[in-house]
């Protein structure tokens, strides 16, 4: 009966340790391609002006709160290999890199969302009050109110 609580602790913990291998990995590819993927929107708005209307604005800032939470899983990575060093007090630092990003990505998906419904429903209106200096006082207003 011993030998077999052994066994499943040995069992229970190589399988913990496969999980945790893979989830470094996911969490490296999603750095990777999350990096690549935003840093591209983000370069192509601030490059090109014609890309700079109202929506691309809001996609932008999207681009900037998800490069947020990508920036906090290299810390995941170091949290999750540091088990008995200081670096372990800095997973609250994480935490409120992924949450802080969770929200606004949530809130400007949603913004999105409202922008494309008032374009599409009410196009005069749209066009004389939806302005890029009004959506900009917007943007900033939701970083200060999340962080």
């Amino acid at each position: 009966m011993n030998n077999s609580n052994i066994s499943n602790s040995t069992e229970q913990n190589s399988l913990f340790l496969i999980l945790s291998d893979i989830s470094v990995i996911v969490l490296a590819l999603e750095w990777s391609f999350g990096f690549v993927v935003n840093s591209i929107n983000i370069y192509s708005i601030w490059k090109f002006p014609k890309l700079r209307s109202p929506t691309n604005m809001v996609i932008l800032s999207l681009s900037l709160s998800d490069a947020l939470g990508i920036f906090g899983s290299p810390l995941r990575i170091v949290v999750h290999f540091a088990h008995n060093i200081p670096f372990r007090e800095m997973c609250i630092f994480y935490e409120s890199f992924f949450f802080v990003s969770v929200f606004l990505n949530m809130f400007f998906i949603c913004t999105i969302s409202v922008d494309r419904f008032v374009s599409v429903k009410y196009p005069i209106f749209y066009r004389q009050e939806v302005t890029i200096s009004k959506v900009k006082i917007f943007l900033v207003a939701s970083w200060i109110l999340f962080i």
